[in-house]
């Protein structure tokens, strides 16, 4: 529960609101190397699976801790090559996409379309 509140800091959930006239983001820490924290915050889930099965003094638990942790590292892979095809093929993280500015304009065409990445297949009607 702890890791998935700290990956959710660094999501934009939208654009600022405006409460008493003072302008509130929807993002909790605007840090540039967002994704590599979520990275690094979901690695830190094995830990947790890792101490729990150690802590119950039982070696049936340790292996499946062991099996949980291994589960959760076997689809951290595949997650972090999926990254690393999608920065290869944007050519890295362009530098208009590391502003604040900018990702709340993303963040608010993703929340007025429905395909964003797709601009032929968007619904007229929505």
């Amino acid at each position: 529960m702890f890791t998935a509140c700290l990956t959710s800091a660094v999501i934009p959930w939208g654009d600022t609101l405006t409460i008493a006239g003072r302008e509130v983001s929807l993002q909790i820490a605007d840090i540039n190397i967002g994704v590599l924290w979520i990275m690094a915050v979901v690695g830190m889930g094995v830990y947790g699976i890792m101490i729990g099965g150690w802590a119950s003094n039982n070696k049936f638990s340790l292996l499946a801790a062991c099996r949980g942790a291994s589960q959760v590292i076997s689809y951290e892979l595949p997650m972090g090559l999926a990254l690393i095809a999608l920065f290869m093929l944007s050519g890295s993280q362009p530098e208009r996409y590391r502003r604040t500015a900018a990702r709340r304009r993303m963040v608010r065409r993703a929340a007025t379309h429905r395909f964003p990445h797709l601009p032929h297949l968007r619904f007229r009607g929505m």
